[in-house]
């Protein structure tokens, strides 16, 4: 087998041509040959799926990832590497250096108001643009990435923030000015002079009326929203629309008039003590300058209070004991100042609410034109109710050189029917004294006995309003009918005394109203 065999071939003309025997490859190479090929084959699909896998593990990454890219910036802020949330940080700075820069001054004439970002409710695209940045290299392959990440690293992905504004709140903060703006009309008023009647023939002072004005606020709102979408932040002067007053100082004056006045005197004893002055000084004092609302209700005992001593009233007669007698008592001397009044109210054609006659006719007024009132609020009380449509002004003083209380109500003028009302005082009848009362007390010995009070006649009143106009009377209306009581005469007497035993009048003493 060392040497080729010599081989014969036939030759396309059919001759035969001598040649040299092939050599045949051993089997166990040709097993080595084929181990190594499928060796070599297993060796580069190894390798091939591992670079693959790492690949598809970069690839996984660059998907994953909860960073921005490098060179990813915005508003020149690089954000690459940061996170979402730090990226939104970083960005804050710049909205609020943004946002400083808008504002819109609105001038009315007399204020400047600001509409700051806040005011015009400013909003950012932020997550807008975030969003886009952050889907960079987002899909693809492995190849397609890496080479979108090295564009951006190397070129960069630069975006800008941009800002819209919310009408809705355009439209509540120029609703806030139009409120802050608006100036409601006062109508021209009379205050009362507190200088009248001392030392001043005039009892009003007038205010003067002030226009009112508002701000056309749907118009605004348009210019202002106007403005923010063409980010023009220049500032806006509005004219405000005029709102005259309904009543000027020009008219005012002919609607508050001298509605009705009265007076009484105490010119005749015992109304000219001095410590009943004084009372009536107080009283008037404090009713004076009161201003009675349309509906409101007068209390004469609301105005004055309690009467006693440590509220600065004096001791003075008052009418005691059902009016049989009187006594020394804080206050004493304010009946006169309600009478006034009363009478001053009936003149006005004011409703009274509540009013009772004294006990005894007075001196100082006709019957059936008084007003009595008790000395601790709540009791006996002057009440009246302001039945007009604008308010009253009460004026209440005292001259005491001609020792009268004045009382002057202003209001506004009578209706058409009349022009004045005047008031008469009708006698009806007397109430004679019933038989003399025994009054037991163990104050007295036997045999003794005093004057308790002495027998008092009462008497009935009507008491009529006469309404006249130019001075002709149109009508008459009954006020009211005051009854002034009667009072037998009343004695002391022992406690052992039988009725009808005459009484000696060498026993008769004086004894005092325990």
């Amino acid at each position: 087998m060392g040497k080729e065999e010599e081989t014969k071939k036939v030759t396309p003309d059919g001759s035969k041509k001598l040649g040299k025997k092939k050599r045949k490859w051993p089997i166990w190479l040709a097993i080595i040959i084929v181990i190594l090929i499928i060796a070599g084959c297993a060796v580069a699909y190894y390798l091939n799926d591992k670079e693959n896998k790492r690949r598809e593990g970069v690839r996984a990454e660059i998907i994953a990832t909860q960073k921005f890219h490098d060179g990813v910036s915005v508003n020149g802020v690089n954000i690459g590497g940061m996170s979402y949330a730090d990226a939104e940080r970083a960005l804050a700075p710049v909205i609020d250096e943004i946002s400083k820069e808008i504002n819109i001054k609105v001038y009315d004439g007399t204020k400047v108001y600001n509409l700051d970002a806040r005011k015009l409710g400013i909003k950012f695209n932020t997550t807008e643009v975030l969003d886009t940045a952050f889907g960079l290299a987002k899909d693809g392959s492995y190849t397609q990435l890496t080479e979108e990440l090295d564009d951006i690293k190397l070129n960069g992905r630069k975006y800008e923030l941009d800002y819209s504004f919310t009408d809705v709140i355009i439209k509540s903060s120029v609703a806030e000015i139009a409120a802050d703006a608006k100036v409601e009309p006062v109508n021209a008023s009379m205050e009362v002079n507190p200088e009248y009647p001392a030392t001043s023939t005039e009892p009003f002072n007038v205010v003067e009326s002030v226009d009112g004005s508002y701000l056309e606020e749907d118009k605004l709102t348009s210019e202002i929203i106007k403005k923010c979408s063409e980010k023009d932040f220049s500032n806006i002067t509005v004219t405000p629309i005029s709102v005259p007053a309904e009543i000027t100082s020009e008219n005012i004056k002919g609607k508050i008039v001298l509605r009705s006045s009265a007076t009484t005197s105490f010119a005749k004893s015992p109304y000219y003590k001095e410590n009943r002055v004084h009372n009536m000084r107080k009283a008037s004092g404090m009713i004076n300058g009161t201003v009675l609302m349309p509906g409101e209700e007068f209390s004469t005992n609301g105005i004055l209070g309690d009467r006693l001593e440590k509220y600065g009233w004096l001791p003075a007669a008052a009418v005691v004991d059902g009016g049989a007698a009187s006594e020394d008592q804080p206050g004493g001397g304010v009946c006169q100042i309600s009478t006034t009044l009363y009478n001053a109210v009936l003149k006005g054609d004011l409703q009274v609410t509540s009013r009772r006659g004294h006990s005894s006719k007075l001196g100082y007024v006709d019957g059936g034109l008084d007003a009595t009132i008790t000395t601790v609020t709540g009791y006996i009380d002057f009440k009246w109710m302001n039945n007009t449509e604008s308010p009253l002004y009460i004026f209440m003083w005292l001259d005491e050189n001609s020792r009268t209380v004045y009382c002057e109500i202003y209001g506004e003028p009578f209706s058409d029917e009349f022009d004045e009302i005047k008031l008469k005082s009708e006698f009806v009848e007397d109430i004679e004294p019933t038989e003399t009362e025994y009054v037991k007390t163990s104050r007295l010995s036997e045999g003794q006995w005093a004057v308790k009070n002495k027998a008092k006649t009462g008497h009935v009143y009507d008491s009529f309003k006469l309404f006249y106009k130019n001075g002709q009377l149109v009508k008459t209306e009954k006020v009211a009918t005051t009854t002034y009581r009667m009072h037998p005469q009343r004695l002391w007497v022992w406690n052992g005394y039988v009725p009808g035993t005459p009484l000696d009048p060498a026993m008769k003493v004086t004894l005092e109203t325990p």
